[in-house]
């Protein structure tokens, strides 16, 4: 299979035949992600991911967030390839968090099973350097 470039359309779209067979929270949470300096024509993009209580999927924009992070590409690049943590980057002052970072310690476990079923995805994308 050819690896896909990490988020873009074609990769937001592999995500989600992958995240809509999982189990969604039974609450409504969405975690919006700001990506600043990316390669290419756009310097900046922003995408959301939707944790229930319908369905569990990914889309391009901010949506309904509860939280947003923002975060240069090099370092969602580095968290999507399980190289850093999130919570690592956040307390070492390289993740920003609007909203209530409390809010994404309650759904840790849903944020951990969608990193687990984005396994076999991470292994078919090509992370661009920016």
């Amino acid at each position: 299979m050819a690896k896909v470039d990490y988020l873009s359309d074609q990769w937001i779209v592999a995500a989600n035949a992958i995240l809509t067979s999982m189990t969604p929270s039974s609450k409504p949470f969405v975690v919006a992600y700001q990506v600043t300096n990316c390669p290419g024509e756009a310097d900046e993009q922003t995408h959301h991911l939707v944790l229930g209580p319908e369905q569990v999927k990914m889309a391009r924009g901010p949506g309904h967030a509860n939280v947003m992070l923002t975060l240069p590409w090099s370092l969602a690049c580095r968290i999507a390839q399980g190289q850093t943590g999130a919570q690592r980057a956040f307390l070492d002052g390289l993740l920003s968090i609007a909203g209530d970072p409390n809010a994404l310690l309650g759904h840790q476990q849903y944020l951990a099973a969608v990193d687990d079923e984005l396994a076999q995805l991470r292994e078919e994308t090509n992370f661009l350097v920016s």
